[in-house]
C-alpha cells in the first residue's frame, strides 16, 4: 500500500533507517492533507447512510455570530421547510477555528485572523478573502458618571476602571492606539475577559470597555450598557475574512457558503459598525503575510 501511494504521488513518503521507518517531509504533508479529506469522506458517508444532504460546516468567531451568521442562514433559505440543506456552525477563538479547518472538522472559517501568528507552513495551506470590516466602540455601565458629562474627552477615560479583552486582541490594540494618539497611556484593566462576560459585569459595577460595535445593540436595548461617544477618540476597523483550505477552493459547498456570506454582507451596508473590506479578494496569505 505504501509503495502504491509513493508511486501515485511520485515521491518517497518515508525515510528508512536501522532504527525503523518515519515519515519524511513529503509524508507529513500527505498525512495532513489526507486527514482533512478522510474527515470529509467520513461526514459524507454518514450523510449518505442516513439519506441526508451533507451539511455545510462553518466556523465563526463571536462577532460573525451577531448579524452575519443569521443573514447567511437566510440567504441559504435554511428556514424554508422544504429545504433539505443543513448548516452546522461552530463558534470559537481564531486558533481553535483554524485547527478545526486543518483537521477537516469545518469547511470554512469566517472571522478575523492575525496572520502574523500563523506558522508559515500553515499559512501556505490557507486562502482568504476579506468580506467585511467591523469597528470597535467604547461602552459604559448604565448610570456611569461620564454619561452626566455633556462632552467626554479622552483624558477622562483613564480616571475610571476598565474591563478589557485579551491583550493580544485587535480591540485592545486599537484602544491602545487611540489613547496613544491622544498622548495618553492606556489604562490597566481591573478585569480581563471577552465582551460577553463583560456585559454581565456591567450590571454590577461602573465600568468602561471596548467591544465590537455590532455587539452593543441588544445589550443596550436590554439596559445592560450604553454606547459612550468620546470626542477625538477614533477606534479602528478590522477585517472579517472568509478562509478555506487551498485545496478545497472551488468545491460546490465552499462556493455556496462564500456566495451566501457575500450576499449577507451586502445587507449590512449602512449598518453601524460595518464597512467594506480594504483588501482585494482571493488573496494568498502565503505570499502576503500582512493580508
Amino acid at each position: 500500500m505504501l509503495k502504491q501511494l509513493e508511486d501515485a504521488f511520485g515521491v518517497r513518503l518515508v525515510k528508512r533507517s536501522h532504527s525503523g521507518v518515519a515519515l519524511n517531509k513529503h509524508g507529513r504533508v500527505a498525512q495532513e492533507v489526507l486527514h482533512v479529506h478522510l474527515a470529509s469522506l467520513d461526514q459524507l458517508s454518514h450523510s449518505l447512510r442516513n439519506q441526508e444532504v451533507p451539511p455545510l460546516r462553518i466556523g465563526v468567531n463571536l462577532v460573525v455570530g451577531i448579524d452575519l451568521l443569521p443573514l447567511i442562514c437566510v440567504e441559504l433559505n435554511l428556514y424554508e421547510p422544504e429545504n433539505p440543506m443543513r448548516l452546522i456552525a461552530s463558534e470559537g477563538a481564531e486558533p481553535a477555528m483554524i485547527d478545526a479547518l486543518l483537521a477537516g472538522k469545518i469547511d470554512c472559517y469566517i472571522g478575523r485572523l492575525d496572520w502574523g501568528t500563523v506558522p508559515v507552513d500553515v499559512r501556505a495551506r490557507l486562502r482568504s478573502e476579506p468580506i467585511v470590516k467591523v469597528g470597535g466602540a467604547v461602552i459604559c455601565s448604565v448610570g456611569h458618571p461620564l454619561l452626566e458629562q455633556s462632552r467626554v474627552e479622552p483624558h477622562q477615560l483613564i480616571q475610571h476602571p476598565w474591563a478589557l479583552p485579551d491583550p493580544a486582541s485587535f480591540l485592545n490594540a486599537t484602544l491602545e492606539t487611540a489613547f496613544r494618539l491622544n498622548g495618553l497611556l492606556p489604562p490597566k484593566p481591573v478585569v480581563t475577559s471577552n465582551y460577553h462576560i463583560a456585559f454581565n459585569q456591567f450590571r454590577h459595577a461602573k465600568l468602561l470597555s471596548v467591544v465590537p460595535e455590532p455587539s452593543i445593540d441588544m445589550p443596550e436595548r436590554l439596559g445592560f450598557i450604553q454606547h459612550l461617544k468620546v470626542e477625538g477618540f477614533e477606534l479602528g476597523y478590522d477585517n472579517m475574512e472568509f478562509i478555506v483550505l487551498e485545496d478545497q477552493q472551488g468545491l460546490p459547498a465552499i462556493e455556496t457558503m462564500r456566495a451566501a456570506a457575500k450576499a449577507a454582507v451586502r445587507q449590512l451596508q449602512g449598518v453601524k459598525g460595518y464597512q467594506q473590506p480594504n483588501s482585494a479578494p482571493n488573496i494568498s496569505p502565503a505570499a502576503s503575510p500582512t493580508s
